[in-house]
């Protein structure tokens, strides 16, 4: 009998361990789940993510882009062999773009990144074709994240990437401009390569009044160099804003708003003569499933050329609409 009320005690005691274990175990699943919703979630809004105006929070994800863009008002000089100008020309672009980026959370206060990026573009006018080629550029980009503040309703974050550009440029007029200058030597080629690197470092920030609204903005700076030999190396600066609606809330559509402005010096798609840049845009987002989001994007660009771009005429300014897909899974 006294072996018996022993057996039962330590089985009533090893049923209670698995019982208390199992809860303690569901208790920090629970746990869990929340901290992953509240990773991109201020005062009980979901922050839709954008490519455009990055947000300060602390995640890992996967992002997928793909995109066209087109640019209109090319401006180009009709110039003889003498190098006088005798008018000017209008053309056309189109773009393609493809890149991906992989974020890793370290911690609750920092995370870092690796991309990819490719894009070709090329004249669809007789214009943009003889002055512009076609252009393609590719590359990768190293950055990380460390949150410096959070409280209930906002996040402020410092970040810093690096970004490494192969450019390859088929240019016609700078290969007639060489060879009327200096002759047909085997320092002229048709096809100019070269490397458009980016070194920033800046602030991110997000806040959110309520469960139905989110503002964000970024500013950060930098040093460049151009990928076209004669042109100086440069600042690189940007600045954005973001505002953001959860159509989500009171009316239970799974749809997320948010528009954005945002202005720079540098251009990826066209890094030999872009240096003002006026971004602006739209993306319309599902925000029903908390670990993955995919979203439309549209934006309208206004890209100021550079004063020592060649085969741009002087005051030229691109005006590039594009649409993008993206796709991001948070884990």
């Amino acid at each position: 009998m006294v072996m018996a009320l022993i057996l039962t005690v330590a089985l009533a005691a090893a049923d209670n361990s698995g019982f208390q274990e199992m809860e303690n175990s569901e208790i920090e699943d629970q746990q869990s789940s929340i901290d992953f919703q509240n990773r991109r979630k201020l005062n009980g809004h979901t922050f839709m993510p954008n490519r455009w105006v990055a947000q300060p929070f602390i995640n890992g994800w996967l992002r997928m882009t793909t995109g066209i863009a087109f640019a209109q008002d090319l401006k180009v000089p009709l110039v003889n062999l003498n190098g006088e100008q005798l008018g000017v020309d209008e053309g056309e672009i189109t773009a393609l773009l493809v890149d991906a980026e992989f974020q890793h959370r370290l911690g609750k206060r920092l995370a870092v990144r690796i991309g990819g990026t490719g894009s070709a573009h090329l004249g669809t006018n007789q214009v943009s074709v003889i002055s512009q080629g076609i252009k393609a550029v590719y590359g990768f980009n190293l950055g990380a994240t460390f949150k410096i503040l959070q409280s209930r309703k906002a996040a402020l974050s410092a970040t810093g990437d690096i970004r490494f550009n192969r450019v390859l440029a088929f240019n016609l007029i700078r290969f007639t401009r060489s060879v009327v200058e200096y002759g047909l030597t085997e320092d002229n080629s048709l096809l100019d390569k070269g490397m458009s690197n980016i070194y920033v470092a800046g602030l991110n920030f997000a806040y959110s009044p309520s469960k139905w609204f989110g503002f964000t903005a970024l500013g950060e700076g930098g040093y460049g160099t151009p990928f076209l030999e004669g042109q100086d190396n440069s600042g690189v600066m940007a600045f954005a804003v973001g505002a953001e609606f959860d159509l989500g809330v009171g009316t239970k559509v799974p749809l997320g708003l948010m528009t954005f402005l945002k202005w720079n010096n540098y251009n990826d798609l066209y890094p030999e003569f872009s240096d003002s840049i006026w971004n602006t845009g739209l993306t319309i987002g599902y925000t029903g499933v908390k670990n993955f989001f995919t979203g439309l994007e549209i934006s309208y660009s206004r890209i100021q050329a550079r004063s020592d771009a060649l085969a741009v005429a002087a005051k030229t300014a691109l005006n590039t609409v594009s649409l993008g897909l993206v796709i991001r899974h948070y884990f």
